[in-house]
């Protein structure tokens, strides 16, 4: 039973485009500055098989060039980028046979502005799987006010906090989603009985070079 880790990098809008500020925001990999602490936490948790980076076909030679041997780079085309579903299912067949796509128990996807996320949060997330989960997420209670609004901007309503949960990353899922016959049925954004696991305060979204200096900080 194999653990792979895909950590989807791209600039195209959608789910895991443009998230990042330009400031923050580089095209070279040795410049992204969340993908290093990504990296490092990932192996540093010590469950995982299989890292790989998932690009768009056109930058898989540029990443190539300069990503870690330890480090896969696999490309799918910029449209699958639309979701976490299509991201998974486009990126496991490009795995080359080595006995690990064969035989994935567990796919973490792993987004980049939650670069801080500790091993120990990882490895939560992998047992919650290895326990029968379909899905884990990471989450945090929600500290803050949340407003509703109409169309036109006017306050409709106001969520109860102790129903709302913050999301982290990286979300785990069981790898016989990708496998059931005769053909897997997409969901979006997760599947049935997916359940949560406590998050981490190092784990929160980082948008801005301001997020940034603080997590370091912090």
């Amino acid at each position: 039973m194999s653990v792979v880790a895909l950590v989807p990098v791209t600039g195209r809008t959608g789910q895991f485009g443009d998230i990042l500020t330009p400031e923050i925001k580089q095209s070279a990999f040795a410049e992204f500055p969340l993908l290093t602490p990504v990296m490092r936490n990932l192996f540093a948790a010590g469950c995982i098989d299989l890292v790989a980076l998932v690009v768009p076909s056109s930058q898989v030679d540029d990443f190539t060039k300069v990503a870690d041997v330890s480090v896969m780079v696999i490309g799918i085309d910029e449209r699958a980028f639309e979701s976490t579903y299509s991201i998974v299912a486009n990126a496991l067949p490009a795995i080359p046979d080595s006995g690990i796509s064969a035989d994935v128990s567990v796919v973490l996807v792993h987004e980049q502005r939650h670069a801080f996320a500790p091993p120990e949060l990882i490895r939560r997330v992998v047992e919650e799987i290895d326990a029968g989960a379909p899905a884990a997420v990471p989450v945090l209670p929600c500290t803050d006010t949340v407003k509703e609004l109409d169309e036109a901007g006017v306050i409709i309503d106001t969520p109860d906090r102790a129903t709302l949960r913050v999301t982290q990353s990286p979300v785990g899922f069981a790898g016989h989603l990708w496998r059931t016959e005769p053909e897997p049925t997409p969901w979006h954004p997760l599947p049935p009985g997916a359940r949560t696991v406590p998050g981490h305060p190092a784990a929160r979204a980082i948008r801005t070079a301001f997020d940034l200096a603080f997590a370091k900080d912090g």
